[in-house]
């Protein structure tokens, strides 16, 4: 746990550890309770996959007089200096950009500041100055002011927001709330993987359905996703709270049956693709150029096209899979090349498989990333000895292993 640090007037901030990727910060103020979360990229550990710029999600509090809080990090990319913000009566901001918060800082600033800004403007005022609620309208802006997006939670009533605290903080719920997350998630976002969700929180429990909110990280930086989730049975308010919580909490694991499912259908159907589409993919046959040499033509067939197939099996070995890359990327690269077309955009071998061997050449399937759009195609790859076809297994065994030892070099 880090020492608390004070900022702006009475906000007090407590940092701990959540995992080796991000950090989360909470922030407390007297006499009211703003749904605040910052997260940050944490560069004290090393082992993070994920590197993005320091991300700053601001919620308005739901039941509260009006309020505005705005946090930004102070960073040089080798570590967290410090935290600025302030507070202010009235609508949330429209725009804020790093000079505006400059003037109200509570530090000096000597680092580049970088935010991204969420917010809900929760009331509005009538001409006789009172406030009244209204129905959030989320606002999402970068630090140069564009919109991010738009959608999030409608009011909560003190019932839903206490149970919605409660499924919150309890650990034993966070898995399950994932899942919901997963399986619920809107249409548009139906590419959304498990990993990409770094937490959930509870926004509000209804006796028909539960809000949540999906906090997504990327490279790019972090978003929040609002997915409601219809209750398979309504739960009724009573005088008796307990009951309520217990319908929610029921409704909560016959969902979490659908998620769980949902969930392992998703992760098998990743592992296969992951583990069969690119072998499907590659098994296929070269069309055979017309410099093709077939081993039955020569003087030495018999021992030719044993040859050939031993060396098409020790090519495809695991082993050797990144000298068959760059052999691939080798021959790609010539292949454009006799095509006049620009070396710079020639496509990344991902994968590749021997498909053929013959006296003049070799043929292969190859998995390459076009570097127009990143799309990934099967192509065909022929690599020609050159000079004339080899009538020995000793010639072309020396051929093989001579190319792929060249296209490895120039790899390096």
């Amino acid at each position: 746990m880090l020492p608390s640090i004070t900022i702006a007037n009475r906000l007090n901030v407590i940092a701990n550890q959540n995992d080796k990727k991000s950090i989360f910060y909470r922030y407390q103020q007297s006499h009211i309770t703003p749904q605040i979360i910052l997260l940050l990229n944490s560069d004290r550990t090393p082992s993070s996959s994920r590197s993005f710029s320091p991300t700053c999600i601001i919620m308005s509090p739901r039941r509260q007089p009006p309020f505005v809080l705005a946090i930004l990090l102070i960073g040089n990319g080798n570590g967290y200096h410090g935290v600025t913000g302030f507070s202010t009566q009235g609508n949330i901001l429209s725009k804020i950009l790093p000079m505006d918060l400059r003037r109200h800082s509570t530090m000096p600033v000597s680092f580049p500041l970088h935010a991204l800004i969420y917010g809900w403007d929760d009331y509005e005022e009538d001409d006789k100055t009172t406030t009244k609620p209204k129905q959030p309208k989320p606002l999402a802006f970068d630090t140069s002011g564009n919109a991010i997006f738009a959608g999030g939670p409608s009011v909560c009533d003190a019932a839903g927001s206490s149970i919605a605290d409660h499924l919150t903080n309890d650990r034993d719920q966070m898995g399950s709330l994932a899942r919901l997350a997963f399986a619920f998630r809107p249409k548009e976002h139906s590419g959304l993987n498990m990993k990409d969700i770094e937490t959930v929180h509870v926004l509000c429990v209804k006796p028909n359905e539960i809000e949540v909110e999906a906090i997504l990280c990327e490279s790019l930086g972090c978003v929040s996703l609002h997915i409601p989730i219809q209750f398979p049975s309504s739960c009724t308010h009573t005088d008796e709270d307990d009951k309520f919580q217990s319908c929610v909490l029921q409704n909560l694991k016959d969902l979490d049956v659908t998620a769980t499912t949902q969930v392992s259908a998703h992760l098998t159907s990743q592992s296969q693709s992951s583990a069969i589409n690119p072998e499907m993919l590659l098994s296929g046959t070269v069309q055979l150029p017309s410099w093709w040499v077939s081993p039955s033509s020569t003087l030495n067939a018999a021992a030719l096209e044993t040859e050939c197939n031993m060396l098409k099996d020790i090519l495809n070995e695991d082993e050797f899979q990144t000298e068959l890359m760059a052999l691939a990327q080798d021959g790609l690269k010539h292949s454009l090349h006799h095509q006049q077309n620009d070396a710079a955009s020639t496509p990344t071998i991902q994968k590749a498989r021997c498909s053929i061997v013959g006296p003049a050449g070799i043929g292969m399937k190859a998995l390459a990333r076009q570097p127009t759009d990143g799309s990934v195609v099967v192509m065909d790859v022929l690599f020609p000895f050159g000079g004339p076809s080899k009538q020995t297994a000793d010639s072309l065994r020396a051929a093989v292993l001579g190319a792929v030892a060249v296209a490895a070099e120039q790899q390096l």
